[in-house]
């Protein structure tokens, strides 16, 4: 059972062409554009969905407030991947299959999803780098890029208000573990502690911890 990473984010804003606009800067390529929305590509096959807020596909039992991404859709290795996630959430939130998205609302309010997924392959060529007493390029011009290239989505941070969330039915060495980084000072104030699908989903749902000052 795998989660392979980010295959979309979906954004609702209250510009829609300045919000297009800053993401094409920003080097995302453009899939689909029209007036109700905006979908953006990264090298990896990820998406970047732009919605005008109130727009009627973004999830309506969010505890998200404002502009920003509104629900986050994982990828999921194989339909029996999913199949087994789908068995660990039920008992812990209501969850919807659409057909092709396996939805649902974590405890601390954030839409998210689940469906399979296959990354396209990243391929790299750096640039050799020169550092002291190291020469890797001698005699050759540095390749200048013009543009940024974004190939995947590293990860999704949210804020939630209200403290430390509970998560019902959370391992109970979740707990301890974020117990001991808080009383040690290894847990600095106003981080943001994400479990993301490793501890809780892997075996039961994704958590997030907002610990205060």
């Amino acid at each position: 059972m795998a989660i392979v990473g980010i295959e979309r984010l979906i954004y609702g804003v209250e510009d829609l062409q300045e919000s297009a606009r800053f993401f094409r800067d920003f080097g995302l390529l453009k899939l689909i554009e029209g007036p109700g929305g905006v979908e953006l590509g990264l090298v990896n096959g990820a998406r970047v969905v732009l919605l005008p807020l109130g727009h009627p596909t973004l999830p309506r039992n969010s505890g998200i407030i404002g502009p920003g991404v509104q629900e986050v859709i994982w990828g999921v290795d194989s339909q029996a991947s999913l199949e087994e996630l789908r068995l660990r959430l039920e008992p812990v939130v209501e969850v919807v299959w659409d057909g092709e998205v396996l939805r649902f609302v974590a405890p601390f309010g954030v839409p998210m999803g689940l469906r399979v997924w296959t990354p396209k392959p990243i391929v790299c060529a750096p640039d050799p780098a020169n550092a002291p007493g190291r020469v890797e390029r001698l005699n050759r011009p540095r390749r200048w890029r013009l543009g940024a290239a974004p190939r995947l989505i590293a990860h999704v941070v949210f804020t939630v208000p209200g403290g430390c969330i509970t998560v019902p039915n959370a391992p109970a060495n979740l707990t301890a573990s974020v117990a001991s980084d808080w009383s040690t000072g290894d847990a600095t104030p106003l981080t943001v502690i994400i479990v993301i699908l490793k501890q809780l989903l892997a075996w039961n749902i994704t958590a997030l911890l907002y610990q205060l000052c």
